[in-house]
């Protein structure tokens, strides 16, 4: 079984395309943890803030 060159080139592509793809998901599921996690941090400082701002009160 010879294959041609150009086959596996076409192999190549597709796993390349694939690897990519995979690292472009992976990293747009990471940027949302960190966005979520940012948000999560923001919301617990900022009632935080509001808890001690009361108590000066």
């Amino acid at each position: 079984m010879v294959m041609k060159p150009d086959s596996k080139f076409h192999i190549k592509g597709q796993l390349f395309y694939f690897a990519v793809f995979s690292l472009l998901g992976l990293l747009t599921v990471l940027e949302n943890y960190f966005i979520y996690g940012g948000l999560f941090l923001l919301a617990i400082i900022f009632l935080n803030w509001i808890k001690s701002f009361l108590q000066l009160c």
